[in-house]
């Protein structure tokens, strides 16, 4: 009370703050409101992340879809939440608008250009919150994004980010170019060390083996547990008996990551020797943290039909948890078989069941009979459930291979030939061979024509579901397996809705890539127009440039390579930058390894070790070498380290194993180089994880299934 103010004057200034007061307390809630409004504006229409009306769980994979809608998942497609929290504990920025593209790695923006995703480490668990009793899901943000990824729902980066590895295919591009130097006396990579350093990887296993297994094996007892997760995973993609054995007791390990990545590596193991641990893990349900679920899938991935009661067993177990349920269901279409299809089509169409395990059972449906099951999808295409919806376009895009209707015709030919040039066929006997030449022949044109005519049902199936479905996600992943079928009718119904004029740059980046994975040509003139158009958005152009690399049309080099070099959105430049590795443009090598070396754009560094890995450039290796081991911060060594497992040489896995063994090395740089090794050291020239996240919905809400295909 101000000194002589009068009781009145007094009544009158308390009256003015409280009405005050209440003013300014309306005026916040009613932005608030309008807020929530605005961010409800989406064109999804089901609950967050895409799932069911039935919400259960965390959808998306995150609270409400999209990790608590902050990034957490892997910047640039290399490193993970728990591998960034220990550099900085800066918070990461909100994807709170559609174009948002990059995230912080400690001090340095990272671009979320289109790469394929890696985490190292631990991706942050979703959260479940479930809606309050008698209210129906939250509705869906534009720009909340699925676990584990950074992009919004509906980018095709997402979708990119679990293909590219097909597209890439480095071991097997390493192998055959080691193959065809070795077989002209060159060295593909120059003098690095020796005939094992040039040799390919495939052919050097045992030596590959005998260099990585004395140095991974007590890693598995260290004392950081994101080196002891990020090694038993290197160890499982090894592969061998031997590593099963060591593998097995972290199933019990007290950290959680440790555990999963245990199952994951005994499933990736592929050894007969891995199915006990594996079902003992199964059946011990005391455990909480989801490790069960793991080991499921890992069941799925060793492919040993042993396990097919027990898979059976959990996903029909009433009882059991809704998570647990969708990784035995997904691991049955991993299994494969007629036996597991059974289970998967009464699941997929069952019309009481949850709508994620329906989603789920009908795209694992379509991995246990690939093109076999179209006629079953091709009904779920059409189902109320938008998840289902999804799940069954993604299914769809498996191609009939019109050659098995005719081996058996083959195989017989071939031992006529044989029989003919030995002259041990007498008439009698060529008469008989040639009626059954005749029968094989008959049987191979009905199969043939039953193959055909499946494949013109499934087009027409995706080309309405392109055309009429409410959901945009369904329209795009159809468009997405005509893109996979790849048949001139399926090229031309894409290519025709490609050219309708104003199609939205969202629907034509899809529409492009498809056709680029097709291997349509004749859209490279409209495909070189708009990324050369500045005002095209840069996700678009993104896209436009990796169709460009996928048609390897090296007439748009010099325009690819000066975004590559110059433009000032970095995810531009790293998508450039990659396309230039798919087109296989030489010419660039020259600005590509300027760019590696300079110490401004560490955040490029794997988009720029990508591109000169597809290109075999022997000189980037070096400079990279130097970076891994003599970096100035560990942020640079981090970004040199994912872009060495880029290369799939005897090379490059010497200096990770150097970096691995310096006692010096922080465990976050140990832990990407064991990450990285995994890539270039493992067994095969595609990991099986690469096949199934070819056809994964990504946008369910079941994350473990989605963690386990990112590794």
């Amino acid at each position: 009370m101000r000194q002589g103010d009068s009781p009145e004057a007094l009544q009158v200034r308390t009256l003015f703050t409280m009405k005050a007061r209440w003013s300014c307390l309306w005026f916040s809630l009613c932005l608030l409101v309008l807020s929530q409004m605005l961010d409800a504006q989406s064109p999804y229409t089901g609950p967050v992340g895409g799932g069911s009306p039935t919400y259960t769980g965390p959808s998306g994979g995150g609270t409400f879809g999209g990790g608590n809608g902050v990034y957490q998942g892997p910047a640039g497609g290399f490193v993970s939440a728990g591998l960034s929290a220990s550099l900085s504990a800066a918070p990461r920025p909100r994807f709170n608008v559609p174009r948002a593209r990059t995230a912080r790695f400690g001090r340095v923006s990272l671009p979320t250009g289109p790469l394929p995703v890696r985490p190292v480490g631990p991706i942050p668990q979703p959260a479940a919150v479930p809606p309050a009793p008698g209210q129906n899901p939250p509705q869906a943000k534009a720009a909340s994004t699925p676990f584990g990824l950074p992009w919004p729902h509906e980018q095709w980066e997402n979708w990119w980010a679990l293909q590219a590895e097909r597209h890439m295919e480095l071991t097997r591009s390493f192998s055959a170019r080691s193959r065809l130097a070795e077989a002209s006396g060159d060295s593909f990579l120059g003098e690095l060390g020796g005939r094992f350093n040039e040799a390919p990887m495939d052919t050097a296993r045992l030596l590959v083996v005998a260099r990585c297994r004395p140095l991974l094996l007590p890693l598995l007892r260290d004392s950081s547990s994101l080196v002891r997760g990020e090694a038993a995973l290197a160890l499982g993609k090894l592969g061998g008996a031997a590593e099963a054995a060591a593998l097995a007791p972290l199933l019990n390990d007290g950290n959680r990551f440790v555990r999963q990545m245990a199952a994951i590596a005994l499933g990736l193991s592929a050894t007969p020797e891995a199915l006990g641990p594996l079902l003992g893990a199964v059946r011990d349900e005391s455990g909480s943290d989801h490790v069960r679920g793991f080991a499921l899938l890992a069941l799925g991935v060793l492919g040993n039909v042993d396990a097919l009661p027990t898979l059976v067993a959990v996903a029909s177990r009433e009882q059991e948890e809704r998570l647990i349920q969708s990784c035995a269901w997904f691991a049955l279409g991993a299994l494969g078989g007629e036996d597991a299809a059974r289970f998967l089509e009464g699941a997929a169409i069952n019309p009481r069941g949850h709508a994620e395990v329906r989603a789920i059972a009908a795209g694992a449906l379509g991995q246990a009979l690939g093109a076999a099951a179209g006629e079953k999808l091709i009904v779920l295409l059409t189902d109320a459930e938008t998840q289902v919806r999804r799940s069954a376009a993604l299914a769809l895009g498996c191609r009939e291979n019109l050659q098995s209707a005719w081996a058996m015709r083959d195989g017989l030919v071939l031992r006529r030939s044989v029989w003919r040039e030995s002259g041990f066929l007498s008439p009698a006997s060529e008469r008989a061979l040639e009626a059954q030449i005749h029968d094989a022949e008959q049987r191979a044109q009905v199969l043939t024509r039953a193959m055909q005519l499946r494949e013109a049902k499934v087009r027409i199936a995706l080309c309405k579901a392109m055309d009429d479905d409410s959901d945009r996600m369904v329209r795009h992943f159809a468009s997405a397996s005509l893109g996979r079928i790849g048949s001139a009718e399926a090229v031309a119904a894409l290519k025709q809705r490609f050219e309708v004029p104003g199609t939205i740059e969202t629907s034509r980046s899809w529409l492009g890539l498809a056709l680029a994975s097709a291997g349509c040509r004749q859209i490279l003139p409209a495909l070189r127009s708009e990324v050369a158009a500045k005002s095209t958005q840069a996700s678009h152009r993104n896209a436009c440039m990796l169709a460009l690399g996928l048609l390897r049309d090296e007439a748009s080099g010099d325009m690819v390579t000066e975004l590559a070099t110059t433009a000032g959105d970095p995810e531009l430049r790293a998508g450039a930058t990659l396309a230039l590795g798919l087109m296989n443009y030489r010419p660039a090598l020259k600005r590509l390894r300027a760019a590696m070396s300079a110490d401004d754009r560490l955040e490029l560094r794997p988009a720029l070790g990508l591109a000169l890995a597809v290109l075999g450039d022997a000189g980037s290796l070096d400079m990279l070498e130097t970076q891994v081991l003599n970096g100035k911060t560990s942020v640079a060594r981090l970004e040199a380290t994912a872009a060495l497992q880029s290369f799939h040489t005897p090379a490059a896995m010497d200096v990770l194993l150097r970096t691995i063994a310096d006692k010096d090395t922080s465990d976050q740089v140990r832990a990407a180089a064991l990450h990285a090794l995994g890539e270039v050291a493992q067994k095969d020239f595609s990991s099986p994880l690469d096949r199934l996240a070819e056809t994964w919905n990504y946008l369910l809400s079941s994350w473990p299934i989605t963690d386990a295909l990112l590794r």
